[in-house]
Order: structure tokens, then C-alpha cells, then sequence
């Protein structure tokens, strides 16, 4: 027993961690560091989901543009549709304030079609 207690103790050395956290730099763009904080995310955007989102964005711009064609061609439709009522109307049995202005509402339409 006196071998073990004539044996010199080792000190053991203690590992601090140092108490400030190590600073990050920040390799984003602008755009991409608001959607992060937007997010709540400090981890920037990965290149897939860039794409990703980038590609989900398109296809929504063009699903708006699809119905925005479509909305002027309902438009045109109705409005050749009111043009066709005035332009087939009778007009020999009408007083003459409502004659000026069906007239006046033919010649338009006439105008707008390259007739005059």
C-alpha cells in the first residue's frame, strides 16, 4: 500500500469552455437573409429549396397570367355580346332622345370594328 501512496498524484488539467459564443459571418443576399429572419431561421437558404420556391413562384405567375387571359376574353366575349344587342336593335319606334342615343352607340361600336 505505501507503492500506491508513494506514487506523485497527476493533476488533471481542467477544459474551459469559453463562456462567449463564437461570431458567424453570413454569406446571404438581402433577399434571402429577410425570408430567413422572416422565417425565424438563422440558417441560410439551401440551393434546392431556392430552386424550389423560385420554381413554385413561376408557376404561380404563370397560373395568374392564365386567368388574366382569360378574364379579358370573357370581357371581349361580353362586350361583343352588348355590341351585337345595340347594333340589332330596332330603332323606328323609338322617341328621339333614345334614336341619338343608339345612334350615337352604333356608331361607336361601328368605329371601334374598323367599320368608319
Amino acid at each position: 500500500m505505501d507503492e500506491i501512496e508513494a506514487k506523485p498524484k497527476k493533476d488533471k488539467k481542467k477544459i474551459q469552455i469559453p463562456t462567449s459564443e463564437a461570431s458567424s459571418v453570413k454569406a446571404t443576399t438581402d433577399d434571402e437573409s429577410i425570408d430567413a429572419e422572416c422565417l425565424g431561421s438563422d440558417r441560410p437558404e439551401g440551393r434546392q429549396a431556392v430552386k424550389k420556391r423560385k420554381h413554385e413562384e413561376s408557376k404561380a405567375l404563370e397560373g395568374q397570367k392564365e386567368l388574366i387571359k382569360i378574364s379579358q376574353q370573357k370581357m371581349e366575349l361580353m362586350q361583343t355580346v352588348a355590341d351585337e344587342a345595340i347594333m340589332g336593335r330596332d330603332l323606328s319606334n323609338l322617341d328621339d332622345l333614345s334614336l341619338a342615343y343608339y345612334a350615337a352607340k352604333k356608331k361607336d361600336i361601328a368605329k371601334r370594328n374598323g367599320l368608319l
